[in-house]
């Protein structure tokens, strides 16, 4: 049923519409000519004067007795038998299940039905601009040839899958380094996945704020990611032991996915998301005063990379098409000022109606996913820390595989490769083990080759390529393990501190002034060297 009100004879009419969220919230949609405001139907009884609020915002302005008789016509209109028929309102930024909206309005539904959006939307949040063909062409593809770039990139679509899995709590990942390193460069570059990368309102964010304009921030990145530059500006005025409690109730806040109920009236908001940081100093650094319990639980909840382990900083390498690493992110800054936001609403499409045919099934698929990949990563699933970490990987993983299925990530991109590069400088920027335990547990990875229970004296081309370590017996009777130069620095992007370890140094092998020494792994060639380790308990 639908009622009228004339505020004068050259307005237009009001008109009133009952509908029923998905979440069985009763809604009344407000609307006079082109202007429409949403309100929820117990804040015309609870809270009037919020209810007038609402439609000032919207420009329909009630004055004197137009405000009692608009509040009569919504008393008649229930009483009268209004209808609350259902229909696919999204009451937040965030999946409303089975419908999904992003922080500008716009509602993502299933069967190509209409989709309203009954929050106050941030319009220029997540604005487009160009093709998602050009974007894939001039942004995604040059930054998947980046291992970072690759990994993050995969990264921005997982928060959307979070509701289908089982795990609890948020995590997030910090880029470490000295300025200068491409570290904003690279969280401008993913933004582009969702929103605007530059210019007045980027979809990221700064993290020069307090704790309670946080907070506020969070409500408009629910189930999407959250991306914020600069930590070390987070609590700037604090230092020592205070200042290392605020990161970690800051870091804390973000992984509960809650927010704080407040005396002046902040209701509390639960939320789902990751967090991608930047940052010059790492979180061990500053949590340093903390307890060791305290700065570990911390350090689970947002997974370090530091890129100064790496020659490039932030990149793998220089493009062979440009001079150097400037050239090429000023190329990839005139491409994102001018490609953004077309990936995530197509991901979004895709993902809902994926959802609403079969949410079991892909729930189970995101699971095998993240389970191949703890084997993949040999993780201690006794431990409940390395397993978490393991865990967050894992999901970045599934949401790769699953945007490339989507068409909004490049089609050759390795996903799994992407993941565990990234997992072992997860592991090597936050010195969860010895580099000597590192090298153990990469010696029992599964693409180890073992030449002497194979029973073979050589290995073909191809086999070498794809092996990721090679165990052999030498012409004493002893026992080797063989890693190309190029392949240990890809495993462990801090190559050099792990060489130089104690226990390490004593296991290398040597060839005279070269750290490689000659090995013929492959028949006639006997100039590849290789670094040599005799490992213990092999």
């Amino acid at each position: 049923m639908t009622k009228i009100l004339k505020k004068k004879p050259q307005d237009r009419p009001i008109k009133l519409r009952g509908r029923t969220s998905p979440n069985g919230i009763r809604w009344m949609r407000v609307r006079q000519g082109k202007r429409e405001v949403w309100i929820r139907y117990s804040d015309f009884m609870t809270d009037p004067q919020g209810v007038k609020a609402l439609l000032a915002k919207a420009d329909i302005i009630l004055i004197g007795n137009e405000w009692s008789e608009f509040l009569n016509m919504v008393r008649d209109d229930v009483r009268d038998g209004l209808r609350f028929k259902p229909a696919n309102i999204a009451e937040q930024s965030g999946w409303t299940n089975p419908i999904f909206a992003l922080p500008n309005g716009i509602v993502v539904a299933p069967n190509k039905r209409r989709g309203h959006c009954a929050f106050q939307p941030e319009l220029e949040r997540c604005e487009s601009s160009g093709t998602l063909d050009e974007w894939l062409k001039r942004v995604a593809e040059p930054l998947a040839g980046h291992m970072l770039g690759a990994f993050l990139l995969m990264a921005m679509f997982l928060p959307p899958l979070l509701k289908l899995t089982h795990r609890m709590g948020n995590f997030g990942f910090e880029l470490i380094g000295r300025p200068g390193r491409g570290k904003s460069t690279l969280l401008e570059a993913i933004s582009s996945v969702i929103g605007p990368a530059v210019g007045e309102t980027p979809y990221w964010q700064s993290c020069n704020t307090t704790v309670e304009a946080l907070e506020r921030k969070l409500k408009a990145h629910s189930d999407l990611p959250l991306l914020l530059d600069d930590a070390t500006s987070f609590a700037g005025r604090e230092v020592g032991a205070v200042r290392a409690k605020s990161f970690k109730q800051f870091v804390f806040n973000l992984a509960q996915g809650e927010t704080k109920d407040r005396w002046n009236g902040g209701k509390q908001f639960r939320f789902r998301t990751i967090y991608i940081i930047t940052s010059n100093l790492s979180l061990a650094e500053v949590t340093v005063e903390l307890a060791k319990k305290e700065a570990a639980a911390t350090m689970d909840r947002l997974l370090s990379f530091d890129i100064d382990l790496r020659p490039h900083g932030a990149f793998d390498h220089v493009p062979s098409e440009y001079a150097n690493i400037r050239a090429f992110t000023s190329a990839l800054k005139a491409a994102l000022a001018v490609e953004y936001g077309t990936a995530m609403p197509h991901f979004l499409q895709v993902l809902v109606k994926k959802r609403i045919k079969g949410e079991q099934a892909l729930s189970a698929q995101i699971t095998k996913h993240v389970e191949d990949f703890i084997a993949t990563a040999q993780a201690d699933q006794n431990d409940g820390s390395e397993g978490r970490v393991a865990e967050a990987f894992g999901l970045v993983l599934a949401a790769g595989r699953l945007a490339k299925y989507c068409g909004v990530l490049p089609a050759d991109l390795d996903c799994e490769a992407i993941t565990l590069a990234a997992y072992r400088l997860h592991m090597a920027s936050a010195s969860r083990l010895r580099p000597s335990e590192r090298l153990l547990a990469y010696a029992k990875g599964p693409d180890i080759v073992d030449m002497e229970e194979l029973g073979v004296p050589y290995l073909s081309r191809r086999a070498l390529r794809e092996a990721s370590g090679v165990f052999r017996v030498n012409r004493d009777g002893v026992r080797e393990f063989l890693m190309e130069r190029t392949k240990f620095e890809a495993a462990f992007p801090d190559h050099r501190i792990v060489l130089n370890d104690e226990r390490v140094s004593r296991w290398l092998q040597r060839g005279g002034r070269h750290i490689g020494v000659k090995r013929e792994v492959r028949k006639g060639d006997t100039k590849a060297r290789f670094y040599v380790f005799h490992l213990p308990d092999t």
